[in-house]
């Protein structure tokens, strides 16, 4: 087991930091600058980058390409245009000295639409005294396949996250610290064991077979190509035990797993709290998730975790729209609709035909219309009745200034859900590197000055702040809906199709509309969406044609498996 020391630190940073895509909140995309143009609008740099090479090689193509319109520049979006870009490219690849097949001389003409004017989603910095600090997401796990692969293959260099400020973390109930680690280990060492026994190892031992569980996707959706149709079915092929977890309380498995109260109400709660702004009420799979980060390795992209959702794009050939909103997608015919855009620059609206769309945002507030969908179509009506599904708001406040006496020296979890804040922390900057000289002595000069981030429930008053702050310099706040929210989630979990026509290549997939963000219903964080883009890659790839497999069970051995007493005892 790890120092509590960095148990703390890393528990503190979790997926709360990330969540990523979500309503002014994130990986809403729409965008658009240059319409039908191949180049991506890098907002941080005087060039653009220029796709123009790919776009050549993949419309050499005898026949007229599919047209996939991708709503959201998030990491979800991102991940699946470059997924498909992947699989139209392999399957060329492997037909190229053979008969033509549907595909071989083909590969898909993609544009994704992002609303705000930089890619990212709730991948987001802040820039404070010449620094920038991640106002999103923030942790990524050496167990995150995807996100450790992809980072590797572009060649962005990784910042380990497990810095100390020489700060204790504490537990606070509002009024009082009901735990502050020591600063001698051994001695830290024994108040865990006085106050919480052999539960976080517990835990922790829990959670790893959960994680051994989870890895299975990655063999079924990398070497066997097995698409999805439900998230209920994604979440079965890992593991029915990993669906069943979705379908008891966090609480309720932990007490039934006989971890103590005081354990799950002020250690397990602070996690989930600061993670999903949500008590141990949440699903136990969403409250696994969150308390998967307790271990080591965990690490982020240098320079900000947005420039994985960049890269992904750059590699993806896709016509990059930014400053984009989507305003309706029309069905015109089985694989076939009209998606009207405007540009929130110029008010311009322009209306483009596709043969395929991915949703890679929130449905949760009818921000898209959608017409000339069947009346009965059920999966659509379900994923954009609000009033069913709702999203969690989050406020992240970056303040640089001064902590109270009261709370100097400390990162800060909060066990009380009534607490007007839940977390406080000390941030390092995206690119802290103390081997880099790069960095300008009159920015390191200005870091003396202590960046916080805080998170609450809603944004915080001036009194607020001054009830945390003896001196503040600066704050920078953003407001999002950043998850959702999870007593709102009902059974069954949400479809990744919204359209029930048929598809085209004949096989599972739907008529040609996906929910990327479907998957968040199940647990939100990064590696949940770059799953839930490979995912919806394959679904669209299948309709045209394209070589997947589905996934089949047998209704008798899920069902057998719905028992909460199974799920304890397995676990």
């Amino acid at each position: 087991m790890i120092l509590w020391s960095n148990l703390l630190l890393i528990l503190f940073n979790l997926a709360a930091n990330y969540n990523g895509q979500q309503q002014q909140h994130g990986d809403n995309g729409q965008t658009i600058a240059i319409i039908g143009s191949s180049r991506v609008v890098d907002t941080e740099s005087s060039s653009a980058i220029d796709n123009s090479d790919l776009k050549d090689d993949l419309q050499k193509a005898e026949t007229p390409p599919p047209t996939i319109a991708i709503i959201g520049g998030g990491i979800g979006g991102t991940s699946s245009a470059y997924f498909l870009r992947e699989l139209f490219t392999a399957a060329a690849a492997t037909t190229a000295d053979s008969q033509p097949s549907s595909l071989s001389d083909i590969a898909a003409v993609m544009d994704l639409y992002e609303r705000n004017g930089e890619l990212g989603g709730r991948l987001r910095t802040q820039l404070i005294n010449g620094r920038y600090y991640e106002t999103g997401g923030t942790m990524i796990h050496e167990r995150n396949r995807y996100a450790r692969q992809l980072a590797a293959k572009f060649g962005l260099s990784r910042r380990d996250v497990d810095k100390h400020f020489d700060t204790k973390l504490c537990l606070f109930n509002g009024k009082s610290f009901d735990f502050c680690e020591s600063s001698l280990s051994l001695w830290t060492y024994l108040k865990i064991w006085y106050r919480y026994g052999f539960d976080v190892h517990k835990l922790e031992s829990k959670v790893s077979k959960i994680m051994d569980y989870f890895d299975n996707i990655y063999s079924l959706q990398e070497d066997h190509n097995i698409q999805f149709d439900t998230v209920d079915q994604l979440l079965t092929a890992m593991n029915p035990l990993i669906k069943n977890l979705t379908k008891i309380t966090y609480k309720d498995y932990l007490t039934n797993a006989r971890l103590s109260k005081t354990f799950i109400d002020e250690l397990v709660q602070s996690i989930a709290l600061v993670n999903y702004g949500q008590d141990v009420s949440i699903p136990a799979f969403v409250g696994s998730v969150s308390f998967a980060g307790a271990g080591a390795n965990l690490w982020s992209i240098k320079g900000g975790n947005k420039l994985l959702a960049k890269n992904l794009a750059k590699h993806s050939a896709a016509n990059i729209h930014l400053n984009t909103r989507v305003d309706s997608v029309t069905q015109l015919a089985p694989n076939m609709f009209d998606v009207t855009v405007t540009d929130t620059v110029t008010g311009q609206s322009t209306t483009r035909r596709y043969n395929s769309v991915i949703i890679a945002t929130p449905l949760t507030e009818n921000q898209i219309r959608f017409n000339n969908f069947t009346d009965d179509n059920i999966n659509l009506k379900n994923h954009i009745n609000g009033k069913q599904r709702r999203y969690h708001r989050t406020v992240a406040t970056l303040v640089a200034g001064k902590l109270l006496k009261k709370f100097n020296g400390k990162d800060i979890l909060c066990d009380n859900k009534s607490t007007f804040f839940t977390s406080i922390g000390r941030l390092s900057p995206v690119d802290d590197d103390d081997n880099d000289q790069s960095i300008s002595a009159a920015a390191a000069e200005e870091e003396k000055t202590p960046v916080y981030k805080v998170f609450s429930p809603t944004p915080l008053t001036t009194e607020q702040l001054s009830m945390i702050f003896s001196d503040i310099q600066s704050v920078h706040i953003t407001d999002w809906y950043a998850y959702p929210e999870y007593d709102t989630v009902t059974e069954p979990l949400p479809s990744f199709l919204l359209s029930s026509s048929s598809s085209a290549g004949g096989g599972s997939g739907g008529g040609g509309v996906y929910h990327l963000n479907a998957i968040e219903w199940a647990a939100s964080a990064i590696e949940m969406s770059l799953i839930g883009g490979k995912n919806v890659a394959l679904l669209a790839y299948n309709q045209f044609g394209g070589k997947t497999n589905v996934f089949n069970i047998d209704n008798k051995t899920l069902n057998n498996n719905n028992n909460r007493r199974l799920v304890v005892d397995e676990l």
